[in-house]
Order: structure tokens, then C-alpha cells, then sequence
């Protein structure tokens, strides 16, 4: 039986991560469902996620306010590592860091085959411009140390996130949730813009115009790392037990 992964980024359980769930299972208001979401505008049993072959289908269960999967509304849909799933106010990040990880980089190794395949000499078709661009642009800022050996961004911080400052009065810890809370909420918004379906191992939306919409997918990867950690951080800052 396949085992997934969710993470809430955003919503009254914003932090809490579901390492193993078992498929199938649902998703909603009440008790019974495996993820229980506290939210008026969320139904009773929202989604159903369930397997199909090797494939993760969501399912919206006739929702009185339906489901969106990366922005767009869904009724029924496969669900790849990345995907970012809204729920009334609530937004869940399909995949474990590993899977997204992998995810990405089979993306990114398709983009620069596809870009192969197409580039006959010294030119490139306009419509695939902006792969070898993508790729160029990685190797000259590499020499900045902006990017690793395999053309991904390097990590600023190696250990991994920064713990939390040493807050010791209510304000402070308000103050500094306020400004994650803002920087959470716009990222969010900017990932909920794009669409993950495009193919060529980018992101593309579909409400800008084509030629400044796309964005690597490793790029893409990182900003979904950023926001689960903001996720965290800010669930560690309400919690009145943390230090």
C-alpha cells in the first residue's frame, strides 16, 4: 500500500506534517477524515485522495466550495510532488522533500534532453530560446557561487534554516511573526500563480505573458522549501510552549 506525504503551509494547522498517510484517505471538516482541517469553508469530507497504478489521484467529493490544485480548480486530478492543494482557506504541499527533490531534478534532466534534441547548430527555435538561456545563465552565475555543480542554487545556509532568535517578550515574538507571516503569505501567492503543466521542466502561468513566466524548476524547488520553513517557523512562534 503507497504511503504519501502532505504538509499544511498555510491555515489554523499551518506546520503540521503528515509523513505516512496511508492511501486511500480523505480529507475535511469532521473527525473521521485522516486530515482534519479546522475551517468553516472546508466541507465535511472535502477530497479523497486515492492510488491508481503509480499514480496519486485527488478527487474533489462535491464540495460545497471546491478544490484548487497549484491556482487552478480541480475536480479530479493526478498529484505530483510540488503540487501546492487548496482547501478553503488552507493550503496543503503534496510530496516529501526527497520526492520534490527528485521530482525536480528528472524535470530539470528532461528540459536540458528536450533542449538537446531540438538545438541543430548555433540557433534555437524562439519557442525553446529561453531553455538554453535557463541553462546558460545557470553556468555563468556559477562563478558566483550562486549555483552547485549540477546547476542548482546553492544552499546560503548548509546546516539548514536558522533556529529561531531568542524572543523573550510577547511583542517581539508578535512583531517577528507578523513579518514572516507577510513574506509567507506573498510567496504563497506568487506560487499559487503558476502551472506546473507545461512539460519542459519549468513553471509557466498562464495570466502573464509567455516570455517572462517561466522559472527553473530548480528554482521553483527552493521557493517551496522556503515556504514549508516559513510554515514552520511561524508554528513555532505561536506555540506558547516553544522556546
Amino acid at each position: 500500500m503507497k504511503t504519501i506525504s502532505l504538509q499544511v503551509i498555510q491555515g489554523l494547522e499551518r506546520g503540521q506534517c503528515y509523513p505516512r498517510l496511508r492511501v486511500p484517505f480523505t480529507i475535511g471538516r469532521e473527525e473521521e477524515n485522516a486530515i482534519q482541517l479546522n475551517d468553516e469553508r472546508i466541507s465535511r469530507c472535502h477530497v479523497k485522495v486515492q492510488q491508481d497504478g503509480d499514480r496519486v489521484i485527488l478527487t474533489d467529493l462535491q464540495s460545497t466550495n471546491g478544490t484548487r490544485v497549484n491556482g487552478l480548480p480541480v475536480q479530479m486530478t493526478v498529484l505530483r510532488p510540488g503540487d501546492l492543494i487548496t482547501i478553503g482557506r488552507c493550503v496543503l504541499l503534496f510530496g516529501s522533500p526527497e520526492e520534490i527533490t527528485e521530482h525536480c531534478d528528472e524535470l530539470h534532466r528532461n528540459a536540458l534532453e528536450h533542449h538537446r534534441l531540438i538545438d541543430t547548430g548555433n540557433t534555437l527555435p524562439e519557442a525553446n530560446a529561453d531553455l538554453a538561456q535557463d541553462e546558460h545563465g545557470a553556468a555563468g552565475l556559477d562563478t558566483m557561487g550562486l549555483f552547485d555543480d549540477h546547476g542548482h542554487p546553492a544552499a546560503p545556509f548548509p546546516g539548514g534554516r536558522p533556529p529561531l532568535p531568542d524572543l523573550t517578550t510577547l511583542h517581539s515574538r508578535s512583531e517577528l511573526s507578523d513579518l514572516l507571516a507577510y513574506v509567507h503569505n506573498t510567496l504563497l501567492q506568487v506560487l499559487q500563480s503558476r502551472d506546473t503543466g507545461n512539460g519542459n521542466g519549468e513553471q509557466k502561468s498562464e495570466s502573464v505573458d509567455d516570455s517572462t513566466a517561466r522559472l527553473p524548476w530548480p528554482s521553483w524547488q527552493k521557493m517551496l522549501e522556503l515556504e514549508t520553513e516559513l510554515a514552520e517557523y511561524l508554528r513555532e512562534l505561536g506555540d506558547p510552549d516553544h522556546e
